[in-house]
């Protein structure tokens, strides 16, 4: 089993953040890579062992040479509130969003994504995969903090997804 069919039902939120070439700064800023799979268990990962049939050589690389957290645990175990949770910082009771809705979506303006702040503090940012916030169209759709966007609309569909890249219609 490869890394796409342990994630083939989930989630994969990647954040790539590289230093801004339009900003100077002395010391040079770590690049880091943030991959949110949906509904994974923790031992799920072929290092674990616990499966000895599954495979994930990227994933076990990455836990290798980077970082792996071992102890962690999730605000709502539903999409939606969980994403917004990850993106802005906060319990699901404060951003409101609480429920996998098509027109829930947290308040931008008073709760910006820690991607903003990256932003702010020179780096590029990119979201790339399922989001499930609120299913807006048009610019309404674009999530702030992000230089680049590309992802489903809503959920997604499992075959032949229609996707969404910023600044273009549905690919």
């Amino acid at each position: 089993m490869n890394i796409t069919a342990v994630l083939g039902l989930g989630l994969l939120i990647s954040i790539y953040a590289a230093k801004n070439s339009s900003q100077k700064r002395d010391k040079k800023q770590p690049n880091f890579l943030f991959i949110l799979t949906d509904d994974q268990p923790h031992d799920m990962l072929g290092f674990n062992g616990r499966y000895p049939f599954l495979e994930t050589p990227n994933m076990d690389r990455l836990a290798k040479e980077g970082a792996n957290l071992e102890n962690y645990f999730v605000t709502q175990s539903i999409c939606s509130p969980s994403r917004a949770s990850f993106l802005i910082g906060t319990y699901p009771h404060i951003h409101c969003v609480n429920q996998n809705h098509q027109y829930v979506d947290p308040n931008w303006t008073d709760f910006q994504p820690y991607s903003s702040h990256l932003q702010k503090a020179g780096y590029e940012t990119a979201h790339i995969g399922k989001i499930h916030l609120a299913h807006l169209k048009g610019e309404a759709h674009i999530r702030p903090g992000f230089d680049y966007w590309f992802s489903f609309q809503g959920q997604g569909k499992f075959f032949n997804p229609p996707v969404k890249e910023i600044g273009k219609e549905y690919v």
